[in-house]
């Protein structure tokens, strides 16, 4: 799922500065999508397409007004949306792609549980001191009066290095994450700055950035009569920006229901691929202020059996 607008997956209230957080996981603090709000937002877009009416929804999604004799779960699982690549600022070429081992770990460990896909592998994994940036180009790349090769991120300096490669099923992993993510064909720009601007850095460096680097926005409700801000309605919400790219993973099990129409799992699942990725175009709304841009993603479907 890539971003194409900043994100506000809510997590309530905060007692912090950011009135209006986004959800993370507990351990990590890496930011996420509850799975509860990603099937709200496709099954919204499936009925927006489709028919609020059409079977295959209520046995994908489960019945949308469960009533007696008619109460079932839904044959659609979702796993959590985790971050991937992280957008973050750059002293050259404007942004980079930021992301770490613990991140492309979990990433492997969550594609080998897709169909046909148990063998999948990342190697090798670098070990990446910190302060250090494995970077895949020169893109990003500055020199300092020594000729050492630095990258600067938001404030930043990082000691950049390109003597290593890592791959993806055989493919540099710079290549494979761009034609998957952004596939020539349709994308040709952005698949080659995915491919120059990707960057794996420390663990910690990671977490530091996608805790304090997310967007955080002021609004504020104006009082019509005296021109002002309305009482109580300065606040702050924090977004996932622009660029920002996840996954979650996609399960299904054989129809939930004796007297229903006996959709076998992969039946089920293929009612969901072929309609995200034809007559859906893809796009999702998730997340809030729907009505101001927020929340556009762009979705592509990797790992899928033919």
């Amino acid at each position: 799922m890539i971003c194409e607008s900043p994100l506000h997956a809510g997590s309530g209230s905060d007692l912090d500065f950011i009135d209006n957080p986004i959800q993370r996981e507990r351990h990590t603090g890496y930011p996420k999508i509850e799975s509860s709000s990603l099937k709200g937002a496709i099954r919204e877009r499936f009925a927006e397409q489709l028919d609020r009416d059409h079977p295959d929804i209520a046995v994908a999604f489960g019945p949308n007004n469960p009533s007696s004799g008619n109460e079932r779960q839904g044959s659609l699982g979702f796993s959590d949306a985790r971050l991937l690549l992280f957008p973050v600022k750059s002293a050259k070429g404007v942004f980079a792609w930021i992301t770490c081992n613990k991140v492309l770990q979990r990433f492997r460990e969550d594609f080998r549980r897709t169909d046909n896909n148990q063998d999948f592998d990342i190697e090798p994994f670098l070990p990446v001191n910190s302060n250090e940036a494995f970077v895949f180009s020169d893109a990003l790349v500055m020199k300092d009066e020594e000729s050492e090769q630095h990258i600067i991120l938001e404030e930043y300096d990082f000691d950049a290095r390109q003597d290593a490669e890592i791959s993806i099923e055989g493919t540099p992993i710079q290549n494979w994450l761009a034609e998957t993510l952004f596939p020539a064909a349709d994308f040709e720009f952005w698949n080659k700055e995915l491919s120059k601007k990707l960057v794996i850095l420390h663990d910690d460096d990671f977490a530091d950035f996608v805790e304090l680097t997310t967007e955080v926005i002021t609004r504020n409700k104006i009082n019509p009569e005296t021109g002002t801000v309305q009482k109580g309605h300065l606040f702050s919400e924090e977004y996932l920006p622009v660029d920002s790219i996840l996954y979650s993973l996609v399960m299904s099990h054989a129809e939930f229901h004796k007297n229903g129409s006996g959709k076998k799992a992969d039946e089920v699942l293929k009612f969901f691929t072929s309609n995200l990725s034809g007559q859906l175009n893809n796009t999702l709304q998730v997340g809030g202020n729907a009505t101001i841009g927020k929340g556009l993603i762009r979705t592509v479907l990797a790992g899928v059996s033919s």
